[in-house]
């Protein structure tokens, strides 16, 4: 099986939404289920499998999200805990992978030493990620849950929501989206944190724009996802930048080595610096006039698909 497409296809404003919803799920249930045996057993192979597993599994929770009224909520709450499952158990590993890849090219002795004792931890990192994925995959239990899941769809909805146009549905799933990412929009001095809740929901705008752009105007695809996704690049950066910090932070306490420390203490001013930097820039590009023109952008589609 290859990698799913983000994008819902088969799909358009007159579909039924029932037929959208149980579509959208097994195209995001299956994107897990394709990824987790990669990330849990070849991920020495390549470690993209471990970051790949992990979007797919936000993308497979957005889903059932958006079309919890259409599957029972014990088949859904079962799924979502799943997914939480497999979602923690790689949150170190890929952080690991993120280090890793930066440190790889260092040349300093104390970089190098500190290179395989990274190396060490990702080895160690990786058996969470075994652990909660061979339950999940023994019998083919969660291929099994999916399935379960996926055909309630048409029997759980109310014939009169199942049967209501794509396109009238995903309007108001908009509008109460956008509510929820417009009541995170940071004022002009925003602290680190709402800088990071502000990119989780970016992150979640993002994907109900792909749930739903079929069944709303070409405009989502062409002029408004590219603006999410920018934004989210640049929160995401930033929120790296923190990140990387308070790591090299706590590294530098268990360093093995003098020469390590001061290494290690370097990296994280340049970490801080970094942070610094793309924060001041973001805010100059974040202006008031920015978020007005997405609203009008996005008020605009509800409107015409409610016409």
């Amino acid at each position: 099986m290859g990698a799913i497409d983000k994008w819902i296809s088969e799909a358009s404003a007159d579909t039924p939404t029932g037929e959208v919803a149980q579509r959208a799920l097994e195209l995001r249930l299956r994107n897990v289920i394709h990824y987790l045996p990669l990330a849990a057993h070849l991920a020495d192979e390549d470690v993209e499998y471990v970051h790949s597993a992990r979007v797919a599994t936000r993308r497979a929770g957005a889903a059932l999200a958006m079309f919890r009224d259409f599957v029972p909520k014990s088949k859904r709450q079962r799924i979502k805990v799943s997914l939480k499952q497999i979602r923690k158990s790689m949150d170190e590993a890929r952080d690991l992978d993120v280090y890793l890849e930066r440190f790889r090219a260092a040349e300093e002795p104390a970089a190098r030493s500190f290179y395989h004792r990274l190396e060490r931890h990702r080895r160690h990192a990786q058996t969470p990620i075994i652990q909660c994925a061979s339950p999940l995959l023994y019998n083919q239990r969660f291929r099994r849950q999916v399935s379960r899941l996926v055909a309630k769809v048409e029997k759980h909805a109310r014939k009169r929501l199942r049967r209501r146009p794509f396109g009238e549905w995903a309007a108001r799933q908009l509008e109460r989206a956008w509510e929820e990412f417009a009541a995170e929009v940071p004022d002009d001095q925003p602290t680190a944190e709402q800088l990071h809740a502000f990119r989780i929901a970016t992150k979640r705008f993002r994907y109900v724009l792909e749930l739903l752009h079929n069944g709303l105007p070409g405009s989502v695809r062409k002029q408004i996802y590219p603006q999410v996704k920018q934004l989210q690049g640049q929160l995401g950066e930033i929120q790296d930048h923190a990140v990387a910090a308070e790591k090299l932070a706590a590294w530098c306490t268990d360093a093995e080595s003098e020469d390590e420390r001061e290494l290690l203490k370097q990296y994280e001013r340049d970490e801080r610096e970094q942070y610094r930097g793309k924060s001041e820039a973001f805010l100059h590009w974040w202006r008031h006039d920015r978020i007005d023109e997405l609203a009008a952008q996005v008020e605009s589609l509800w409107s015409v698909s409610q016409e």
